[in-house]
């Protein structure tokens, strides 16, 4: 069975074909309807109160000593003394030895400070302790809520901090790192999603550190103003679901197209484009449903950003496994993708139940996970080794992405959502591809719609993280490059799937001429020859009539078969013919061959 880079090579037209015309359809409707679609849609935003619940979160273990935590008392009190109490809350949490709630949310200027001042370095970093505090505390107050962090080191368990730390975000509590010291930068940054939230001081100058942090949760209240109303959760499926219908029938009008121009057939005919429709608005309210629904109920559950990384996992084993054993191995692609599904949830939950007792060190518990079941799927020592070694270094990403554009539970259920509406396009447009197998394309497809939510994904990060564009313009080029993305890699696994089923079938090779055929599987579904327009083959129609005859495979034998009215208007007798392998027969210039990859 050749891979999908072999495949490619050889049949490049008809992969680009399919992918380009996947990938531009969705992209011109997206930037056509879908963005007009959304902007229609939004809703103005509610107004935002003025109150802040702020909590000061200090590092006051023993590094803390000669004198930092001194000079972070003092910068600490002309930050409480700075506040306007008629419209703010705040209150202390300190984490060392242990983690006490030093004062609760509070006006009260004169505990605050009292409470600052009772600090001592003594103790560990148990910053992920010091965050679950700080949020438990912010649980009870509908105010803006912010977590002002101080720390100089790294934390006890850097895996649980950002743990921590997503799920403060997750509940709309924003994270704002005052660091001096050995504190990591890029590791707050993952704290709080964005580095223009970290701020690094050096001794002497930790009290304009906390200025910047005070100007920084001054300015996030304009930010806030700019978003949009609440969304109930039938408002957001609808609104979901219009922007998918919208995409999926871009996608399944281009892909039709493309399948049609290929066989040298009409472009699209009235009856197409009605099923088109109804389709495509079936499948993305589905898709759309269906995410909207998993968000309500994931975000419900405890740990949820647990579950979300979990899923992460399972579907980046599904992709894993499915590339490489279009490489390695010949297994049942069903069984392999299952495989690759599960490998990837035990070894995301082998490493959380070891997060306790072993700390970050637990990754190596899915190190060596991963590694044995790539091994013993497809004995590679080489494969084991990489595998293991991209899980060490990119185990808790995926787990728990750093991204500040989304939360891990909106990345696993983008994921979902891509990969069950890439499904449904897929399986709908197998009826327009004469007896290529549902499943293969429902599987080809839910392929293309996850390496699709994938390269979404990164382009987004790479949009918000590394160009200095505005939010709302990196959402909307990151939906229209996902658009292209989605398009692109359905029409390729479409391709694909009825590749792979072509090298092992009876297919008929069309020849229009020495430089140009065709070929189109052959099954129980009929060939239609003829001048209508709906004759997979298209016949002249001066010649011929709207139904000439048809080709089908009955068992292990290939039949022509002449249409009952043309067979009684030319006084045909036997219009059932078998067709046997490597015979031509030339119709209208049109050559037909019929040729059986199963011997």
């Amino acid at each position: 069975m050749p891979n999908l880079l072999q495949t490619l090579k050889q049949n490049y037209q008809k992969a680009l074909l399919f992918a380009l015309y996947g990938g531009i359809g969705c992209l011109i409707i997206a930037l056509i309807l879908g963005e007009w679609f959304l902007h229609l849609t939004e809703l103005p935003p509610l107004p935002k109160t003025e109150q802040k619940a702020v909590i000061l979160l200090i590092d006051s273990s023993s590094s803390m000593n000669d004198g930092k935590l001194e000079e972070v008392k003092t910068a600490a009190i002309n930050f409480i003394n700075r506040r306007n109490f008629s419209k703010e809350q705040l209150g202390v949490i300190n984490f060392g030895e242990t983690v006490n709630i030093i004062t609760s949310l509070s006006n009260n200027q004169a505990q605050l400070n009292q409470g600052i001042k009772s600090l001592q370095p003594l103790g560990g970093t148990p910053m992920a302790a010091g965050i679950k505090q700080a949020i438990a505390s912010l649980s009870s107050t509908d105010n803006n809520r912010y977590i002002l962090l101080f720390t100089d080191g790294m934390p006890q368990s850097q895996f649980q901090a950002i743990l921590a730390a997503n799920k403060a975000r997750n509940q709309s509590i924003l994270m704002i790192v005052v660091a001096t010291g050995d504190a990591d930068i890029q590791y707050l940054t993952r704290l709080t999603g964005d580095p223009n939230l970290v701020f690094y001081a050096n001794s002497g100058e930790i009290d304009q550190g906390f200025r910047q942090a005070e100007l920084a949760i001054n300015n996030q209240q304009l930010l806030e103003s700019k978003t949009t109303g609440n969304y109930s959760l039938t408002y957001s499926s609808l609104r979901t679901g219009g922007w998918t219908v919208i995409i999926t029938l871009g996608l399944s009008l281009t892909l039709i197209v493309a399948q049609n121009h290929y066989l040298h057939r009409r472009l699209l005919t009235i009856k197409e484009a009605f099923l088109i429709l109804i389709g495509s608005t079936i499948a993305g309210l589905i898709a759309g449903a269906i995410s909207s629904s998993l968000f309500t109920i994931l975000t419900n559950l405890p740990n949820s950003e647990l579950i979300a990384g979990v899923i992460n996992w399972g579907i980046a084993g599904t992709i894993t496994f499915g590339i490489l054993n279009s490489i390695r191995r010949n297994i049942a692609l069903k069984e392999i993708l299952i495989r690759g599904f599960l490998l990837g949830i035990i070894a995301a939950v082998a490493w959380i139940f070891t997060i306790d007792y072993l700390g970050d060190a637990g990754i190596l518990i899915a190190v060596f996970i991963v590694g044995c079941g790539v091994y013993y799927t497809f004995y590679s020592k080489g494969l084991a080794l990489f595998f293991g070694i991209i899980v060490l270094f990119s185990g808790s990403w995926l787990l728990l992405p750093a991204v500040n554009f989304s939360s891990a539970l909106e990345i696993a259920i983008r994921l979902i959502a891509w990969t069950i509406l890439g499904a449904i396009v897929a399986l709908g447009i197998s009826y327009f591809i004469p007896n290529l197998q549902r499943f293969r394309a429902f599987l080809g497809g839910s392929l293309g719609g996850s390496l699709a939510s994938i390269g979404f994904l990164l382009m987004s990060l790479i949009l918000t993280q590394f160009i200095p564009i505005e939010t709302s313009l990196a959402d909307r080029l990151g939906r229209l490059i996902g658009a292209f993305i989605l398009g692109f890699c359905i029409g390729l696994m479409i391709f694909w799937e009825e590749e792979r089923q072509l090298q092992k079938s009876t297919y008929l090779l069309i020849q229009w001429n020495d430089q140009e055929s065709r070929k189109i599987l052959l099954g129980e579904i009929p060939i239609w020859l003829g001048s209508s327009l709906d004759a997979q083959i298209a016949l002249s129609k001066t010649k011929y009539p709207d139904k000439f005859a048809k080709i089908f495979k009955a068992g292990n034998q290939v039949f022509f078969e002449f249409h009952s009215d043309y067979a009684q208007a030319k006084g045909i007798k036997i219009t059932q013919q078998e067709w046997s392998s490597s015979q031509s027969r030339t119709f209208d210039g049109i050559t037909l061959t019929i040729v059986d990859e199963t011997r």
